[in-house]
């Protein structure tokens, strides 16, 4: 009996884990500028209050609020959907049409994210570079436990060592 998964080249896990590694403090920085951004475009804000020593607001609040969530819930779908979308490229079981349409699928669920962050944080951030730097920063590290994830997929889907030496 063949293995369910093609098995995912090597070196890829000590690329991806390099770049989430690089990653990590360019997402933190880009993520605390992106914080700081919305942080100026507060619109119930007294005109004579300074910004760094005033009072939370109820604006305020409900955007750190959403900020923070969004950013959660945009990695965590967007690992899974990677995660699918490598499972269905190295699917042995799967014909070349069917593989071609989970990827579809999957880079439509990540446009549909995408699309859905840009206009959660855009009314609150200046520019939309930050916004484009930080989703795509945001973006890179999730590749990294998809992929951890599909190689242990394939490692659990291989026969047990006793069936093979028997």
């Amino acid at each position: 009996m063949g293995a369910r998964f093609h098995r995912p080249p090597e070196w890829i896990s000590w690329v991806l884990g390099l770049v989430a590694v690089l990653d990590i403090l360019p997402l933190l920085v880009t993520a605390f500028f992106v914080v700081i951004a919305a942080e100026n475009h507060v619109s119930d804000l007294p005109s004579d209050c300074d910004p760094d020593h005033c009072s939370a607001t109820p604006e305020q609040n409900s955007r750190d609020l959403t900020i923070m969530c969004w950013s959660v819930v945009f990695w965590l779908a967007a690992v899974y959907l990677i995660y699918r979308l490598l499972l269905a490229c190295l699917d042995a079981h799967r014909t070349c049409n069917e593989r071609l349409i989970a990827a579809a699928l999957c880079v439509a669920g990540l446009a549909a994210i995408l699309t859905i962050t840009y206009r959660t944080l855009g009314p609150w951030v200046q520019h939309n570079d930050v916004i484009t730097a930080y989703v795509a920063a945001a973006l890179v590290l999730a590749c990294f436990p998809a992929y951890l994830a599909v190689r242990h997929q394939y490692f659990e889907s291989l026969p047990p060592q006793s069936a093979e030496r028997a």
